[in-house]
Parts: structure tokens; sequence; C-alpha cells
């Protein structure tokens, strides 16, 4: 039983992580097919949002957009929660896989007034023409 009412969703993992912090709450199952499921507890995911909502709180202030630039991964959905817990505006968008997606994805962000995009380092590393002079993430925190 849980201590009190929650009455978000990062109260509620927050909660469940104290309750039940061993619970198995997400399965990653890797393109790759000799890479090993990747398992995360309710413990994992809370210490995970808890961090990055920090974060977030410390450099942006309440109610800021975050646009999401993530795969389908683990990663999304910790930023995601990261997200609400930080009281901030989560803005999902689909990762720009070709150059003529760019334009679209910028006027997103400009229409939303985004302060950060936030993504992996992969997916910045795989996009680096993002980050040049004038990109998209160039203009954004």
């Amino acid at each position: 039983m849980l201590a009190h009412k929650p009455t978000t969703l990062a109260d509620l993992l927050f909660l469940r992580a104290e309750a039940t912090p061993d619970l198995r709450l997400f399965t990653f199952l890797p393109d790759a097919p000799d890479a090993p499921p990747i398992h995360k507890t309710v413990r994992d995911l809370a210490e995970d949002v808890r961090a990055l909502a920090g974060r977030l709180q410390a450099d942006f202030p309440a109610s800021s957009r975050m646009l999401l630039l993530f795969p389908n991964d683990l990663d999304y959905v910790t930023a995601f929660c990261a997200c609400l817990a930080a009281g901030m505006v989560a803005m999902p968008a689909q990762s720009p896989r070709v150059h003529r997606a760019m334009p679209r994805l910028e006027g997103t962000a400009a229409d939303a007034q985004v302060a950060c995009a936030l993504t992996n380092a992969a997916l910045r590393d795989q996009q680096a023409s993002l980050c040049l002079e004038g990109g998209l993430l160039a203009r954004v925190p």
C-alpha cells in the first residue's frame, strides 16, 4: 500500500520506488541478435529520473519546453519522466533520419519556443550536423 495518494505520474514513480524498488518495470530488447535484454527496475528508473530532473530544474525555469529526440528506448522513457518530475513540458519528436526532415523539426522547435533539446550521446554524434552553426541544436542550449 502506498503511503499517500500520488497526484502526478512522477509522484507515483517515486512512491513505487520506495514500496517495490526491485520490481522489473521495463525490458528492452535491442536490435542486435546477440545482445542481451536490458532490464530497468522501478528503483533504476526513479534514480535516473531524479538525476535528470534535478539537472533540468537547475538549468531551466519551470514549464520550459524540452524537445525529446530519442530512438524508441529506455532513454526516452527516462527523459520523458524527468521532464514531468521537473515541471517541464516534454515535447517528443521523431529523431531526424534524413536531412529533409530538418526543416520540419526546426519549425516545430521554433514554434514551440523550445528551451532545450534532449537526446542521447549516440544520436547526438550520429546527427552532428544538427549541432553545426545555425543548426537546430546550436540554437537551443
